[in-house]
């Protein structure tokens, strides 16, 4: 199934869009349609770094197949769906994914999952008074 939109492109580029579909024989709206669909099918979110970005371990995944990740980091698909859902990451998981996520190393990952989990133990705290 085939979903229609419209878009506006600059002049300059629906120039370059018409004279490359001409060049191979396409409509314009052909090459624009392969163009999204290379452009997407290569396409990687930007991983934020660690810097007041991210600040919660889970939104590591925002944004990334899983089960690719999985297979990619040699961790189990429901270790990972575990640690997506806010599970405690051990030290194994983190090194297989400071290994396949770019931007990010293990260290980085270490810090960040000893910053979301000392802050949910002291949100479960709460202001320490027990009277």
């Amino acid at each position: 199934m085939s979903k229609r939109f419209q878009i506006t492109l600059p002049d300059i580029i629906a120039a370059q869009l018409t004279v490359a579909a001409k060049d191979q024989g396409r409509s314009p709206a052909n090459l624009a349609a392969f163009l999204i669909e290379v452009g997407l099918n290569s396409y990687k979110p930007q991983t934020p770094k660690l810097k007041n970005e991210i600040l919660e371990f889970s939104q590591v995944f925002v944004g990334r197949d899983l089960k690719e990740l999985s297979e990619q980091a040699l961790i189990p698909l429901e270790k990972l769906e575990a640690v997506a859902d806010g599970e405690y990451p051990d030290t194994d998981t983190l090194i297989g994914l400071g290994r396949v996520l770019a931007g990010w190393d293990t260290e980085s990952l270490l810090k960040l999952r000893d910053r979301t989990f000392n802050n949910q133990a002291k949100r479960k705290q709460g202001n320490g008074s027990n009277k």
